[in-house]
């Protein structure tokens, strides 16, 4: 229903279902066509349209939780869902995920001189995916670590206390495995997030966002109280 916030995403297997807006039939969506995809990935967001079925209909459907669960392992499969459906309401991660997105964000935080954040998550996201015996570990572990990690890094990273003091003990004990900047690689994107709204005012944001394509966002269709909801550039063939 219009105004309702949603979190399921559904596909029409037969049958028909009219979208409408106000009361008003914007267009009949048949087997094949979908609708409700922006709730999957765009928080606390209201449905632009109501859908009725207009005929006896099934339908396929899939709520955000179980979406999110399917792309768990899959994040660089899911930017660019994410990137089309969200456009500027994205979350930091996708961008991350994205090749392009990726090259930007660190080209704007060079720019700002405070890269050593980004390239300390590049660092260990590429530590924890390491298929290497335990000696290799150790001494690519002790490597991130003297470049960002501790007093005399060369490059410091602004982690806490308590994930610098348990970093520093695994390594100093020989422990060194893939899941040793685990918590440091999400408090890494913590960090990174503190930059999320600067660099989409940026124009390298603006050409990242036309680059992958996707929708528009609809001010109009703002709802009171409510996140800014987001419709499709094809208005009304697949409403969310």
């Amino acid at each position: 229903k219009e105004g309702d916030l949603g979190d399921k995403f559904y596909m029409i297997s037969h049958g028909c279902v009219a979208a409408m807006r106000e009361e008003k039939t914007l267009k009949e969506l048949e087997r094949g066509d979908y609708f409700g995809e922006v709730a999957l990935v765009v928080d606390e967001t209201a449905r632009t349209a109501t859908c009725k079925a207009t005929m006896p209909t099934m339908l396929l459907s899939i709520s955000k939780k179980g979406f999110q669960t399917f792309f768990a392992g899959r994040p660089e499969a899911l930017a660019e869902v994410e990137l089309k459906i969200a456009g500027s309401k994205c979350r930091l991660k996708p961008i991350l995920y994205h090749k392009m997105g990726l090259e930007l964000f660190t080209e704007h935080l060079k720019v700002q001189m405070a890269e050593e954040t980004i390239e300390f998550w590049k660092s260990v996201r590429n530590y924890r995916k390491l298929d290497a015996d335990g000696d290799e570990l150790q001494e690519k572990a002790e490597s991130i670590c003297k470049d960002y990690i501790g007093d005399t890094a060369k490059t410091q990273v602004n982690l806490s206390a308590d994930m610098v003091e348990k970093i520093q003990r695994d390594i100093a004990d020989g422990n060194a495995n893939n899941t040793t900047f685990r918590d440091a690689e999400s408090e890494a994107v913590s960090l990174l997030a503190d930059k999320l709204a600067g660099f989409k005012r940026s124009e390298a944001f603006a050409k990242f966002l036309k680059s992958v394509g996707g929708y528009e966002v609809g001010d109009k269709m703002k709802k009171p109280g409510a996140k800014q909801r987001r419709i499709s550039h094809l208005d009304g063939r697949r409403p969310s």
